[in-house]
């Protein structure tokens, strides 16, 4: 047997035996991975502490985050007293519910990532977000302040004294919180899920498998003792007492469970035809978001006291300890507000903060209109970047959607669908931007994808067709022209005679007579985003990363090279720089046209859908996320804020070099991803042959021949981990 094999029979070994010495805390259901497989191989390291921890910091390269505006669906609700938290986008909004008539906005509290479930212990608000747990000081609300935030992916927390509690897609786990600022892993299992609730150690966990009950009394050594049921909706324990929401939304029964014995549970009572998946309790009565209210004082007959629908995905309750007033996280509906004053008869009182998906953005003179799916458009006040406030709404009424939206000046173009009259647009007057008005409509085929706007002539990419408007007389749109087109458009620019939409295929329409728009070109690449410079279209393709292709004659388009971003959704240009928007936002120059370099980036909180560039800043609609306004420093790399992560699996030889370098990574699991200079512009990939980007082998090669003598950074990365190493070059 030869060494290498020798060290992969002990390793095997090494593995079985530490899991054999741990059968306490391995639960798999039958359908899980091998015992060796490799969620359990991460679960392991988890536990060691060998997977190093993800900084704290957005990964970025020349480029900040200024100022965000979170606003997006309603994820979870939580409150104390007359103040309600409301987890919506990447954010928390804390209102005062003091006067129900005039509900004040105190505060907008922003997440790195999508707000999930805010949890209230004493001055501290806990929150889940995508890729964090998040500690805010809330004993001032209004000028609320991060004290702690801890980097792992969870899909829901409880807290008890200092110890928080999360579920993951892979594990359960447990993290003393005593000092926010350093949380640190005290104990985890394999047992994973959607939900969980946690009473005197025991975690009851939610998953549409079943429940699992896990003992954390000794947080250091949870483990599974008991299940039940399939199909677990939602789940509240107390005392005794555990209560189960089983079903799909709109047919749940709920069970009451005596756990007086976490792992002898047997069930007291049952009551069918409820709604909702959360479960709140005040004294004897429970709250799901339905909006239903149940008796539970005698557990063996829980009896339905009330039932008032109410509108919207329903995604978490909260009632006041008086029971005077009930609170609704209702996704795109925002939060609804119950009066209680009656329990057997709640009444919707009101509803604010309804805010859908930021799928478009639109920037001039300090307003940013802002196209959200589901709920219209808003205008933000941009006056002061590190700030953005709302200020208006308009609602696009007798339509589902509003995608596409476009800021001139005193006038807001708005996706809108009302048949009849087949209205395709609206005019909206935003000279007052706290009350925009319908200024006129465009009558046209389908639904706005985008527009363009030139002069008095708006360009409107629909479904399967292109139409040109003239503005002039904003109140009275006129149709000119139209031409088909073979799907869906999302994007299209306008230079000279020529229009480029964003479809598929992308298409090349001569506009020069506006009564008569022409296709001239087809573009095969399926974009939802384009952009022109010089003689070259780029286009962002979603699933397809960066398409270059030249123009020069638009009749023949032909395409020039791919870079192979994992999304594409948008791109933008202006002078000499390109934004790109994917899974993150990107900057690239455009010395070379044809050959755009990589000088910056920035890890939004969501996808970027959207990018609209002010001259000075970027203004990124980013879905769920709201909206982030990004600016780019062209000053160099930044070589990260926390700290070595992996580093010291890494060896570069010679270093410095003359010329030729190794690059040993250590492990499978380290890929470069770029080289960059001292000025952040990276590197072109012909100029370094053997590089191999984003390459597995644990043996890279490089040629730095060509290179000026000088420091040059090298970017790795484990998953969404990074980490950037120097290199001299002699």
């Amino acid at each position: 047997m030869n060494f290498s094999k020798k060290i992969s029979v002990l390793l095997v070994a090494g593995l079985a035996a530490a899991l054999a010495r741990e059968p306490d805390w391995y639960y798999m259901d039958p359908d899980s991975m091998p015992r060796l497989g490799t969620n359990k191989l991460f679960y392991l390291e988890q536990k060691a502490g060998l997977t190093p921890r993800p900084s704290d910091e957005p990964e970025s390269l020349n480029a900040r985050m200024v100022g965000k505006w979170g606003g997006g669906p309603s994820w979870g609700v939580t409150g104390r007293d007359t103040l309600v938290y409301l987890s919506r986008g990447s954010e928390v909004v804390v209102i005062n519910f003091a006067d129900t008539a005039d509900p004040v906005v105190l505060n907008h509290i922003q997440a790195r990532r999508l707000a999930g479930r805010p949890v209230l212990a004493d001055t501290l608000l806990y929150l889940t977000t995508s890729g964090y747990v998040e500690v805010f000081n809330v004993a001032d609300p209004v000028h609320a302040n991060r004290v702690g935030r801890l980097a792992t992916p969870v899909a829901d927390i409880d807290v008890e004294d200092t110890l928080v509690y999360t579920i993951s897609a892979d594990s359960f786990k447990v993290f003393s919180f005593a000092d926010p600022g350093n949380p640190y892993l005290v104990g985890a299992c394999r047992d994973s899920g959607y939900a969980l609730d946690v009473d005197r150690g025991y975690a009851y966990l939610r998953d549409r498998r079943g429940m699992w009950i896990l003992d954390a009394t000794d947080p250091a050594n949870p483990h599974r003792i008991a299940s039940w049921g399939t199909d677990i909706a939602g789940v509240k324990v107390r005392g005794n007492h555990c209560y189960v929401a089983q079903g799909q939304m709109g047919t749940n029964s709920l069970y009451v469970l005596n756990v007086s014995n976490p792992a002898l549970r047997w069930r007291e009572g049952m009551l069918s035809g409820l709604t909702g998946e959360d479960i709140y309790l005040v004294d004897t009565l429970l709250f799901l978001p339905g909006f239903d209210v149940v008796n539970v004082a005698d557990s063996s007959r829980p009896a339905l006291v009330a039932q008032t629908p109410v509108g919207g995905y329903l995604e978490g309750v909260w009632v006041d300890e008086s029971v005077s007033l009930g609170f609704v996280a209702a996704h795109y509906a925002g939060l609804h507000l119950l009066n209680l004053a009656d329990v057997g008869n709640p009444a919707v009182d009101t509803t604010v903060l309804a805010m859908g998906n930021a799928v478009d953005v639109s920037v001039r003179n300090g307003v940013a209109c802002v196209a959200g799916a589901h709920t219209g458009m808003a205008i933000l006040d941009v006056s002061d970047p590190a700030r953005p406030c709302l200020v208006g709404r308009y609602d696009t009424v007798g339509t589902a959607n509003s995608e596409a939206v476009l800021n001139a000046d005193s006038i807001a173009y708005v996706e809108a669908f009302v048949v009849p009259p087949r209205e395709i647009f609206h005019a909206v007057d935003i000279r007052e931007p706290t009350r925009p008005v319908k200024a006129g409509a465009g009558i046209g085929f389908g639904p706005a994808g985008a527009f363009a706007l030139c002069d008095s002539l708006l360009y409107v990419a629909e479904w399967n067709q292109f139409e040109v408007f003239s503005v002039a007389n904003p109140r009275r749109p006129e149709w000119l022209g139209r031409c088909n087109l073979q799907e869906a458009s999302s994007d299209v620019v306008v230079r000279g005679s020529l229009a480029y939409v964003a479809c598929l295929p992308s298409a090349v329409i001569d506009v020069a007579d506006p009564s008569q728009p022409t296709v001239i070109g087809t573009i095969s690449s399926s974009a939802l985003g384009i952009a022109v410079y010089d003689t070259f279209a780029y286009l962002a393709v979603n699933y397809g990363g960066l398409k270059i292709w030249s123009i020069a004659d638009p009749r023949h388009p032909y395409r020039v090279d791919t870079i192979p971003y994992a999304r594409g959704y948008d791109v933008e240009v202006s002078e000499s720089l390109m934004f790109y928007g994917g899974l993150d936002f990107r900057v690239l120059d455009l010395v070379n046209p044809a050959m755009p370099n990589e000088v910056g980036s920035y890890a939004t909180p969501y996808r970027t859908r959207k990018i609209a560039w002010d001259g000075q800043y970027a203004y990124t609609a980013c879905f769920m996320a709201g909206i982030c306004v990004l600016e780019y420093l062209p000053t160099g790399i930044g070589e990260g804020r926390g700290g070595p992560m992996f580093s010291k699996q890494v060896s570069i030889s010679p270093n410095p070099t003359s010329g030729y370098c190794v690059v040993l990574l250590g492990s499978d699991k380290v890929s470069i991803t770029g080289l960059y200079d001292v000025a952040g512009k990276a590197i072109l990939r012909e100029e370094l042959q053997g590089l191999g980007f984003s390459t597995t082998s644990e043996h890279v090669s490089l040629n730095l021949t060509s290179l000026a003598p000088g420091a040059y950074f090298l970017r790795l990365a484990i998953g969404p981990q990074q980490e950037v190493l120097k290199i001299l070059k002699q």
